[in-house]
């Protein structure tokens, strides 16, 4: 026989570091100098964001009037897009992000409102006031959004070509599924 332990009461300090949210992807590439104007605009992040924090005012998309897109080349002001923050690819349900997703990982995705896109140089910041769902603030900050001589942005420069892409071919993975019930379900891939 075994005799129960004491019960102990007490009090102790317990320190959640919850991961910063950070960038750990872009489309199109940084620095890409033959984008596809019809192609998506995201960043790819490590952790799932506050949505209510991704808006069109903490994530813009800029025309630049020069290839430099530096901070005196971005033109009158950001253009007119749609900002939206897709979460983790839903376990079961619809995908809210289905037409815009690019990868499984969350990520922000931004929509500019004009068609007008080809050949042109182009800037995304996203500022620090994007925050993960625990409301810790972006890091990995590389662009001084305000001017003021801090890094307060994660931002990268694409200049988009003068056609529009075309998908060449469409292939599924697997290729052949053997399926032996009525309502049997595989999941497939188009890549």
């Amino acid at each position: 026989t075994i005799a129960a332990a004491t019960p102990r009461t007490g009090i102790s300090e317990v320190a959640v570091r919850f991961e910063k949210p950070r960038v750990i992807a872009a489309w199109p590439m940084p620095a890409c100098q033959a984008a596809c104007p019809n192609g998506r605009i995201a960043a790819v992040m490590n952790v799932p964001l506050d949505e209510a924090t991704v808006t069109d005012t903490t994530v813009r998309l800029y025309r630049c009037t020069n290839e430099s897109c530096g901070r005196t080349a971005l033109g009158a002001g950001p253009l007119d897009a749609t900002v939206v923050a897709c979460p983790i690819i839903p376990s079961s349900g619809t995908d809210p992000c289905a037409t815009t997703r690019v990868g499984d990982d969350p990520q922000i995705v931004v929509t500019p409102s004009t068609s007008d896109v080809r050949n042109t140089s182009f800037r995304v910041v996203v500022t620090h006031a994007v925050t993960s769902v625990w409301e810790v603030p972006l890091e990995g900050l590389n662009y001084d959004a305000n001017g003021d001589g801090t890094n307060d942005a994660y931002s990268w420069t694409f200049r988009t070509r003068s056609e529009s892409c075309e998908v060449a071919r469409g292939a599924v993975e697997p290729a052949t599924v053997l399926l032996r019930a009525i309502g049997e379900r595989v999941e497939v891939r188009a890549v």
